[in-house]
């Protein structure tokens, strides 16, 4: 199984969000970041990402 979907597979457990949340939060914010420029923006993005999950 590839990383992403041991990523939401770990994030779909309620003992395992928090722990998916710190590991991955600013690595994802970073990549977009990177992508769109702006850091709040991407802040943003990812948080939204991670109600959606």
């Amino acid at each position: 199984m590839n990383e992403p979907c041991r990523l939401i597979i770990a994030c779909l457990e309620k003992d395992k969000f928090k722990e998916c949340f710190d590991r991955w939060f600013d690595e994802l914010r970073n990549y977009i970041t990177y992508r769109c420029g702006d850091s709040e923006l991407a802040t943003d993005i990812v948080q939204e990402a991670f109600l959606r999950v």
